[in-house]
């Protein structure tokens, strides 16, 4: 299925690659909060890394087996 740009021979470590950079963003504002004394925003901001890179371990699998 082309959807308008190539991600390069090994797709599901791009897949990967790409969600971890997402998470990372998340995982440095979150890093931010805890500096700012802030607990709730450091959780939440975790939480939300965690489950982007699920997400993308997640697809990365599917589109493995594709």
């Amino acid at each position: 299925m082309n959807i308008g740009f190539d991600v390069g021979t090994n797709v599901p470590t791009g897949v990967a690659a790409a969600h971890l950079c997402v998470a990372g963003v998340f995982f440095y504002i979150g890093s931010l909060n805890a500096a700012d004394g802030e607990s709730l925003g450091l959780v939440l901001n975790a939480l939300i890394g965690v489950l982007i890179l699920t997400a993308g371990i997640a697809a990365a699998r599917i589109t493995a087996r594709r």
